[in-house]
């Protein structure tokens, strides 16, 4: 250092040296802070560029500027989180929440037994106007032509076939009505047989207890003469057995004849073959 001039103390001249080097000091540090702080705001421009705060004032370091510009910038975030996440919970809190994402309830046991109440009474019967309908009971009697016999119908059908009358003569032109046509079926070989064979079957499928209606079904090759003539018996047994009854002449080609048509002449023949029906039984 220079030497000091006559006029100056020494003291004087190193305090001005001690304070020359704390000017240089500081400056050195000024330029390093500044430095920094552009890096600091850089920083802060490119990630919050909405917190952009005031350049640092004079008794404040720029360093220490930039990292309150930092914490209020994370704490402006996390406040506007906070509030889109508060705004999310009161919504949802208007909605009811789904039935499945409930937990189901489980039903609890009395705290107490309940009392016994003794046996349970005697189920009554419904009454009548609730009960089932059912139908009258019915017996349909039909006579019809082996051809006209539905493929169903052929197992409880009655053939009639077997009573054969290669002697029958003019007879043949009337029909299964004719009086002479039913007492000659009456007095076949087979009547008895044939008796007995469809009282079981109206035992088996009509009695007094049955409701409904049974068809019983007799045919022959034409249906004209013996299945006729058989169905007109098994009505008159059914009216003498006052059985409610419906006959039913499928296939008959009706003959003109007077005699035919004449019931009257008729219920000679019908009463022989009720009184022939019951000497089996």
């Amino acid at each position: 250092s220079p030497a000091p001039s006559d006029g100056e103390p020494v003291f004087g001249t190193a305090a001005k040296r001690l304070r020359r080097a704390a000017a240089s000091q500081a400056t050195r540090a000024d330029g390093e802070a500044t430095s920094r702080h552009s890096t600091f705001s850089d920083a802060a421009a490119f990630q919050w560029p909405q917190a952009r705060a005031p350049p640092p004032g004079d008794d404040e370091p720029a360093v220490e500027n930039a990292a309150t510009r930092l914490r209020r910038a994370a704490a402006s975030q996390a406040s506007q989180d906070d509030g889109d996440a508060a705004s999310e919970e009161d919504a949802g809190s208007d909605t009811e929440p789904l039935p499945w994402t409930q937990a189901p309830m489980v039903p609890q046991p009395p705290p107490h037994p309940p009392p016994s109440l003794g046996p349970l009474p005697p189920r009554m019967p419904p009454p009548a106007r609730f009960a089932e309908p059912t139908r009258p009971r019915l017996l349909h009697i039909v006579s019809t032509a082996k051809d006209d016999l539905c493929p169903e119908e052929w197992e409880e059908a009655l053939d009639m076939r077997s009573f054969r009358d290669p002697a029958a003569g003019p007879l043949k032109h009337h029909d299964g009505r004719h009086p002479d046509i039913i007492l000659r079926l009456v007095e076949h070989p087979d009547f008895e047989s044939w008796a007995k064979f469809t009282a079981d079957f109206l035992a088996l499928h009509f009695s007094e207890q049955a409701t409904g209606t049974v068809a019983v079904r007799l045919f022959c090759n034409a249906g004209r003469h013996r299945s006729v003539a058989g169905a007109l018996i098994l009505a008159h047994v059914a009216m003498k057995k006052r059985w409610p009854y419906k006959l039913e002449h499928r296939s008959i080609r009706k003959c003109s004849c007077k005699v035919c048509g004449d019931e009257e002449r008729r219920l000679p023949a019908l009463d022989a073959a009720w009184k022939r029906w019951e000497q089996p039984f």
